[in-house]
């Protein structure tokens, strides 16, 4: 099986799988190789994957889109995506901190549009720490 993952300025991963785990929007799925067809809506989150030339578990931090299965290619289009030794734990650290404070102010409570833009920012802050932990 192969996974291919994408952004509209790169590809990102494109290796050899036993299985992925994809962060869809109503839960977790699991890919094992001979699924059947599937298109999927992915939340920001983790793509963990085990590799099947070192089979070691490995991460890649993505912030939302889709994902086709078909004929043992799991085919994965976002809007960001790193892999896990991409990742400035640091940065992700203080991203997650400041999304917190945001999303205590009150004109941010008050704002609903704006409370979603922290609280998605927050989402893929803590995936990126997520991912970071298979480094």
């Amino acid at each position: 099986m192969v996974l291919y993952v994408v952004t509209p300025e790169r590809e990102v991963v494109n290796v050899d799988i036993d299985s992925v785990i994809l962060p869809g929007e109503s839960g977790q799925l699991e890919i094992l190789p001979e699924h059947t067809h599937l298109l999927s809506v992915l939340s920001p989150g983790v793509v963990l994957y085990k590799d099947s030339h070192s089979k070691k578990d490995k991460a890649v931090s993505i912030g939302g889109g889709i994902s086709e299965i078909r004929d043992n290619l799991v085919r994965i289009v976002v809007t960001i995506a790193e892999n896990s030794d991409e990742i400035d734990v640091e940065r992700a650290k203080k991203a997650v901190q400041k999304a917190e404070n945001l999303l205590l102010q009150e004109d941010v409570i008050a704002n609903e549009k704006e409370f979603a833009k922290v609280e998605s920012a927050l989402k893929r802050a803590l995936a990126r720490l997520e991912a970071a932990k298979y480094q």
